[in-house]
C-alpha cells in the first residue's frame, strides 16, 4: 500500500481533485490531507487559509475520490463519516502532538 499526505494551502485549495488525479496516475490509491497549521509556538499558520473554503472544498474531492474508489482524508474529518458514540479524535489510537506543544487524545 502507498499513501500520501499533502498539506494544503492557497496555492493548491482550488486543486484537490486534480491532485487526486496526479495521484491516482501514480497508482496512489490512499490520500490523507490537512490544511496549513501555524509552527509550533505561533499564532498563525505561515499562509492563512480559509478553512470553511477548505472544507467545501474537501467535499467536493472527497466525493470524486469515494467515485473513483480512492481514500481521501482528513483529522479534521474525523468522526463525521457515520454515527459514532466517541467525539474528536477519541476514536484514534494514538495520542497526536499539537501545533503549540501539547500531546493530546483529543
Amino acid at each position: 500500500m502507498v499513501g500520501i499526505r499533502s498539506t494544503i494551502n492557497n496555492m493548491n485549495l482550488y486543486n484537490q481533485i486534480d491532485n487526486i488525479r496526479y495521484f491516482a496516475s501514480l497508482g496512489v490509491k490512499y490520500i490523507w490531507t490537512d490544511p496549513m497549521f501555524p509552527s509550533i509556538g505561533e499564532k498563525d499558520a505561515y499562509e492563512e487559509i480559509d478553512i470553511l473554503e477548505y472544507a467545501k472544498e474537501y467535499l467536493k474531492a472527497k466525493k470524486y475520490a469515494d467515485k473513483h474508489n480512492i481514500f481521501y482524508g482528513s483529522f479534521l474529518a474525523c468522526n463525521f463519516d457515520e454515527k459514532n458514540k466517541y467525539h474528536c479524535r477519541a476514536c484514534l489510537p494514538v495520542p497526536h502532538l499539537t501545533t503549540d506543544g501539547y500531546v493530546s487524545a483529543c
